[in-house]
């Protein structure tokens, strides 16, 4: 018996070491100086074809960074922004994405994940297949339609259907903001729009913001803030502006 254990002790220590060298040789290939970078402007939305036939939607301001070294074997890439990965099936090793301090790791599957820098919480959306989800040594497995937004100051946890809409509403050509305040919506108006809106009175960015505006419609979406707001959009010479109404 205490033959039987030791064997067994031996065969999970070899299991654990294994899986370490893989985790660090991983992260070290998505990190090195030689990837290659794929990045997407604001308003604009990028496709990739990786090596192994996997298919990436970059959103806008979003930035890939692929391993020189990425293969059929090798297959890992880090994310900073949001993206849609259609992951190729058929092969043998995982594919992962690290984004943040998350890792999501899959087989044939499509997800998305939203991971933005400056952003505290990274989502991860599950449509098809399943994943898992690692977070130091905490491991979360989705299913289809599973969510899951990780944070290094909290628990994982499920995403509401706002944090959902919000990860994923680009890919069907919609923005989706929920009560977030103008602040925090200014610059996403930047980066899904192209517009450089100022609001000249500070006290004024603290005001909530709900819309849902088409990525096709800019003025969709001012029309949007000034509902919300009461704010009214204009220039000042050539600077556009959000202010109280005359």
């Amino acid at each position: 018996i205490l033959g039987g254990v030791a064997l067994a002790v031996v065969i999970a220590a070899g299991f654990w070491v294994e899986r370490l060298g893989a985790d660090a040789r991983l992260a070290g290939a998505v990190n090195a100086a030689d990837v290659r970078v794929v990045t997407s402007l604001p308003a604009q939305v990028g496709v990739v074809t990786l090596d192994d036939g996997t298919q990436v939607r970059l959103a806008p301001e979003s930035k890939l960074s692929i391993p020189a070294s990425f293969s059929r074997k090798l297959r890992a890439v880090k994310l900073e922004g949001t993206a849609n990965f259609q992951v190729a099936k058929g092969l043998e090793s995982e594919f992962r994405v690290y984004a943040r301090d998350a890792i999501v790791i899959a087989t044939g599957t499509a997800f998305t994940v939203r991971a933005y820098p400056g952003e505290n919480e990274a989502a991860v959306v599950v449509s098809e297949g399943s994943v898992e989800v690692r977070q130091g040594s905490t491991t979360r497995a989705l299913q289809p339609g599973g969510t899951l937004v990780v944070s290094p100051d909290s628990a994982p946890r499920a995403a509401t259907p706002a944090e959902r809409e919000g990860a994923t509403s680009w890919e069907t050509g919609t923005l989706t903001i929920t009560n977030r305040q103008l602040r925090d919506v200014l610059p996403q108006l930047h980066r899904w729009y192209g517009l450089d809106i100022k609001v000249l009175d500070t006290p004024l960015l603290s005001r909530p913001v709900t819309l849902r505006a088409s990525l096709d419609s800019s003025l969709q979406a001012i029309r949007g803030v000034e509902k919300s707001t009461g704010l009214q959009f204009g220039y000042e010479g050539q600077t556009m502006v959000l202010r109280e109404p005359a």
